[in-house]
């Protein structure tokens, strides 16, 4: 049985970490009860290289603490770095709060399926990605490693949107039609900001010990829960290379028409 630290340091899945990382802030919480900890969160991680990444795991006790990780859907033209002592970090994030709109660059649009039955879960991911298959839409889906599974469309595929406060505008829009028209009862439009983050796809969810897996066609439509086993994980083929599997990469959505469209 391969343990948490083992599977992280193995240099494939922390070279799919680190692609995922660029222009993104991370962040980790704290998803389990602790004696040391409650509601443990850090956030403004710059992690976009394997060297950054494992110094975080180390200077926020990453393999003691039961943490998740995760990146913002937003994209930043640069996040300053921020200190790893906790008085001087505070101010870290104050500053950043003031100043992050002015390095906002735009926003991946996320789906969050979610629900206690995985069966219904499944099911409702499978009308989304129908719906985008079927107009060519570019997207990535994954099992989130838990109740449910993600689709994402990516940030540079979307056009038409310029400001920060647009943007938060379209994806809230664009979440809220998906969900009336397609009758997806999972889908979670609770949280839909600019600061939301999302599970890092081949991170490792510590309540189930399963991994965040981006998925092909085959595999989403045989889905079961051994696929996400971090061994089985580490003995995909490609694994280092794999990447998120973005179908339709080279299509680009006039958000403004999509949207029309829908309704």
């Amino acid at each position: 049985m391969t343990e948490q630290k083992e599977y992280y340091m193995t240099r494939k899945v922390l070279f799919e970490i680190v692609k995922q990382m660029r222009f993104r802030e991370g962040a980790y919480l704290q998803k389990m009860p602790h004696e040391k900890y409650v509601g443990f969160a850090v956030r403004q991680i710059n992690a976009w290289n394997i060297e950054l990444t494992l110094k975080n795991f180390e200077r926020f006790d990453f393999f003691k603490l039961p943490l998740n990780l995760y990146y913002s859907l937003a994209k930043y033209k640069q996040i300053p770095m921020a200190s790893f002592e906790p008085t001087e970090r505070k101010a870290d994030y104050a500053k950043w709060a003031q100043e992050w709109k002015s390095q906002f660059i735009g926003m991946d649009f996320a789906f969050d399926i979610d629900n206690e039955d995985l069966k219904k879960a499944w099911e409702d991911a499978k009308k989304i990605k129908q719906y985008f298959d079927e107009r060519g839409v570019p997207y990535t889906i994954a099992f989130s490693g838990s109740k449910g599974f993600h689709l994402e469309i990516p940030q540079e595929n979307i056009l038409d949107i310029k400001e920060p406060d647009e943007w938060l505008l379209a994806y809230q829009t664009l979440v809220s039609l998906i969900k009336k028209k397609l009758k997806v009862k999972s889908l979670d439009d609770t949280i839909t900001d600019m600061k939301r983050i999302f599970k890092t796809k081949y991170s490792w969810d510590v309540k189930s010990g399963l991994i965040c897996l981006p998925l092909n066609d085959t595999q989403f439509e045989e889905f079961n829960t051994d696929m996400a086993k971090p061994e089985n994980v580490l003995a995909l083929p490609n694994l280092g290379f794999r990447g998120l599997l973005l179908r339709n990469p080279n299509n680009k959505i006039q958000f403004y028409e999509f949207i029309k469209a829908i309704k």
